[in-house]
């Protein structure tokens, strides 16, 4: 065997190698991507929920009149969103957030027990949501950095995968892109 045909074969099986790792790395993203989402919508409906019960415990204790039809309104838009694309659901659940801002501006100091109580369940369902948000936008964010480079799109035929949609409020993409990009060397 000449020592050239043995340096084709070599390179060729580096190049085997080299796509075969990156096909797989990015089906095992997919699938995270695939979990996150799952986890993401689970914690948008616990909070929707959430936000439910406080709502129907600002009702029963009469705070907040103001805020109760905005609330509701708010909630609907969240579970009439669900079926809807990633973006769609973080705009309605921005609405959400911002139905209950002016509810919790009109809070007492002093609440109720089945208030405060509803409260504190919605504060962990928001954490919740702010962990699963932040988790799937740093993988779709890895995942879409990855399919720009030379090497995947060279592959894009055996990757059954097309840039993940994030769980941004439409207009934040940049920025959020610009600001993650920041903190990776």
């Amino acid at each position: 065997m000449s020592p050239t045909l043995f340096l084709a074969l070599a390179f060729v099986a580096f190049l085997a190698t080299l796509g075969w790792r990156s096909v797989r790395r990015m089906r095992r993203l997919g699938g995270q991507l695939t979990n996150l989402r799952s986890a993401l919508t689970t914690a948008v409906r616990k909070r929707k929920e959430a936000a439910e019960l406080f709502t129907e415990a600002l009702r029963e204790a009469g705070y907040a009149p103001r805020s109760h039809a905005s609330l509701q309104e708010a909630t609907d838009g969240v579970a009439a969103a669900q079926d809807a694309g990633l973006q769609e659901l973080a705009l309605a659940d921005e609405q959400l957030k911002q139905a209950l801002l002016q509810a919790y501006r009109a809070l007492p100091r002093e609440q109720l027990r089945e208030v405060s109580e509803a409260h504190a369940e919605l504060v962990r369902a928001e954490e919740e949501l702010d962990l699963a948000r932040s988790q799937y936008n740093e993988v779709a964010h890895y995942h879409n950095s990855m399919l720009n480079r030379f090497s995947y799109r060279l592959l894009s035929p055996w990757i059954e995968g097309s840039p993940a949609e994030y769980y941004l409020v439409p207009g934040e993409e940049k920025a959020f892109i610009r600001r993650y990009s920041a903190r990776r060397p």
